[in-house]
């Protein structure tokens, strides 16, 4: 579903958690941890379920031009080539795009993984988590940061109104056509961008 992390830059913390670390903490923290980094880039769940062996979030994402539907199984226990095998098969029966296993309390060795399904392995689930903008580390202890996250999402819903004649318009005002971005411009935004169609010099 997504590229590996970026290997730690020299100026990130060392925070020190460990995968047993990961393991410690409560299925509810690991739920909320893992979703937000399903989401900070803007999918959104569709589907929860969360049965003994795993919480399941269904997202969708929008890669392209068509919403695509992601099954992640974030398991409570070690991994084992049933469960890889059961999510692959539950991809394949809703039609689901693909299925992410989130391993947070470690994975048995030698899984084959289909490739349908990836599988996160507790270093790379913490690699992300240290990465990751919304995520507080209070006494080296992950924690949501909802009011970072919801700052961050107003700044995006709003960024296209900061810089209304930048660099990034122009060559779609040159061509007398709407920016891209936003999908769904407003009507000040509409009327902006036609005064910069057709002001005329000073």
């Amino acid at each position: 579903m997504a590229d590996l992390p970026a290997p730690r830059r020299a100026t990130q913390p060392q925070r020190r958690f460990s995968p047993d670390d990961l393991a410690s903490l409560d299925r509810d923290e690991r739920r909320k941890l893992t979703q937000l980094l399903l989401t900070e880039t803007g999918s959104r769940v569709v589907e929860v379920h969360r049965p003994v062996a795993y919480d399941e979030p269904v997202l969708e994402t929008r890669p392209l031009w068509r919403p695509r539907r992601v099954r992640v199984r974030v398991a409570v226990r070690p991994v084992d080539a049933g469960d890889v095998e059961r999510l692959g098969e539950a991809v394949a029966a809703t039609g689901d795009a693909e299925g992410v296993l989130v391993a947070a309390c470690g994975a048995a060795d030698g899984l084959t993984v289909p490739s349908t399904v990836m599988l996160v392995l507790p270093d790379e689930l913490i690699a992300r988590m240290e990465r990751c903008s919304v995520i507080a580390w209070p006494d080296r202890h992950p924690t949501p940061a909802y009011d970072r996250l919801s700052a961050q999402r107003d700044l995006d819903r709003d960024a296209f109104l900061l810089d209304p004649v930048g660099l990034r318009w122009l060559p779609a005002l040159a061509l007398n056509e709407l920016p891209v971005e936003p999908r769904r411009p407003s009507a000040p935004l509409l009327r902006r961008a036609e005064r910069l169609r057709f002001a005329r010099p000073f």
